[in-house]
């Protein structure tokens, strides 16, 4: 395939030495070109689209669907999502597996955002892939819990605003 005019060859942005089946992760994933689709922030309170309020709820329900994944922290934002998860390794959980714990659930919720969109004649799309930092202790755990609680109250200052 590496060879192949469509399916053209991309380097892998995961970490080359951990499997993604169990620890803690900070992800984050975007609105294709940044469009606010979510909802929007006004005098530091966040008022959530149609879109916003069913990706609250998809991001609520994956500990019901997945028992060995917990969403520690999250929240939604105008045009992106940022998201504390924990993955307890599970013994059902084959071996072989391509795709990793963490990129199936990042990919069914967005999957399940789309098609709500769809259903609802909503124009939207997400992002190509997203962005993941493997959490290494207690300390960076505590920073980035808070950097996501705090997201709302920064985002005149964030990056994704503009």
């Amino acid at each position: 395939m590496d060879n192949d005019p469509y399916y053209p060859y991309r380097k892998s942005p995961r970490a080359h030495f951990h499997n993604y089946a169990h620890g803690v992760y900070f992800i984050t994933f975007c609105t294709e070109d940044k469009i606010h689709y979510l909802g929007e922030i006004i005098n530091g309170e966040i008022f959530y689209s149609d879109l916003g309020h069913y990706t609250v709820q998809c991001l609520e329900c994956i500990s019901t669907r997945y028992r060995n994944i917990t969403v520690e922290h999250y929240v939604v934002m105008p045009n992106h999502v940022h998201a504390l998860i924990e993955i307890v390794e599970s013994d059902t959980a084959p071996s072989h597996a391509v795709r990793s714990p963490l990129s199936i659930v990042v990919g069914q919720l967005k999957q399940a955002v789309t098609m709500y969109a769809r259903r609802n004649e909503i124009n939207f799309r997400w992002q190509r892939g997203y962005h993941d930092h493997i959490i290494r202790n207690e300390r960076e755990h505590g920073m980035i819990a808070e950097y996501i609680i705090d997201n709302v109250a920064r985002w005149a200052d964030d990056i994704f605003s503009k």
